[in-house]
């Protein structure tokens, strides 16, 4: 079954990047979840997953499932997902690192996987991206 790239790069902005970065992301946190915890390399990517992930949040708000700007649901994971990072980020410079890693890994599961998940649902351009229209 072939993949149709060319949905997702033809889409209004800020769509192709909201979903770029929500794919480096969860890259990120799949590769977080399953590395050696502290060092350069776990901040270096932590970095970047805090980074992609806040652009997919603020994207968000300029992304409307309608000509006429309304949001959906899913939206009010924005705010959630904003504190958050601020929280898991907070939460790592104060010394808490068990709150940080409960932090960022549900950040992964709820602000990624199953929001993500949503993403595939028959009328939704993911879902074309990868099934076709």
């Amino acid at each position: 079954m072939p993949m149709h790239p060319e949905i997702l790069l033809q889409a209004v902005p800020p769509i192709p990047g909201h979903a770029i970065a929500a794919i480096a992301a969860t890259g990120l946190g799949v590769w977080q979840l399953f590395s050696a915890k502290r060092g350069r390399w776990h901040v270096l990517r932590g970095t970047l997953f805090v980074i992609a992930l806040g652009y997919v949040a603020l994207s968000g708000l300029f992304i409307t499932r309608s000509a006429d700007g309304s949001y959906s649901w899913i939206h009010t994971l924005i705010p959630v997902t904003l504190i958050g990072l601020f929280y898991g980020v907070a939460a790592v410079f104060s010394g808490n690192r068990e709150g940080h890693g409960r932090s960022m890994t549900m950040l992964f599961v709820f602000a990624l996987v199953v929001t993500g998940l949503f993403t595939f649902v028959p009328g939704r351009i993911m879902h074309s991206v990868v099934f076709g229209t």
